[in-house]
């Protein structure tokens, strides 16, 4: 039996779509909370003002979906379908905006050329253990 979900492993039936979409429609405070009303938008308030304390601000962002039966593919929860493209897309990523930050930010902002935080360790064998330590 082919499936229309393609991260799915052949054995693991999926759900037809009416399942996996459909939140219960007796559930208006859910209903609320996905739009832009008042709810909705002190919702949003909220989470975007605790979003300073980070754990809180995603603990409530998870509350939300799931009292507004919010799919987790709605809010960007999705298998990639490759691990290892992802990887290498990631790490690419990473090496060019570490670039970018580097040559072109940085130096518009004037930050100094040097790390003066680690700069006795140029040269210094003696201070590698201790660095190394921490």
């Amino acid at each position: 039996m082919p499936s229309d979900v393609p991260n799915l492993p052949e054995h693991v039936p999926a759900l037809p779509l009416e399942a996996r979409a459909a939140p219960p429609p007796d559930d208006p405070v859910a209903a609320q909370l996905r739009g832009f009303g008042p709810l909705g938008l002190l919702a949003i308030l909220v989470i975007v003002l605790t979003s300073v304390v980070k754990p809180l601000g995603g603990l409530l962002v998870l509350l939300w979906a799931w009292r507004s039966h919010t799919p987790w593919r709605d809010i960007g929860y999705v298998r990639p379908r490759s691990w290892l493209g992802s990887l290498a897309v990631g790490i690419v990523f990473g090496c060019a905006f570490k670039l970018l930050m580097k040559a072109i930010v940085m130096p518009l902002l004037g930050a100094p050329e040097i790390n003066s935080a680690y700069h006795y360790v140029i040269g210094n064998r003696a201070a590698l253990p201790d660095w190394c330590s921490r």
